[in-house]
């Protein structure tokens, strides 16, 4: 539990800059309970960049409901 709210905080900290600290908890956390096994050596590869997919994906679908909300 310890190591999962430490790479939870690494991953904040590391991420902040993409997108607001209030979005990013939601998703790091839940992305941290589907992960079966949480290693430390996967912060800065594999879950930095799923994450940020994650992430990328998220601000394109704000960004087209923004649009559809303006286009009504």
């Amino acid at each position: 539990q310890n190591l999962k709210a430490n790479i939870f905080n690494i991953l904040i900290e590391q991420l902040k800059k993409e997108t607001n600290i209030e979005i990013l908890k939601p998703i790091i956390k839940d992305y941290l309970n589907k992960q079966k096994k949480i290693e430390y050596n996967k912060i800065f590869g594999t879950y930095y960049l799923e994450l940020l997919e994650i992430i990328k994906n998220e601000k394109n679908s704000l960004t087209v409901e923004e649009f559809n909300i303006k286009a009504v």
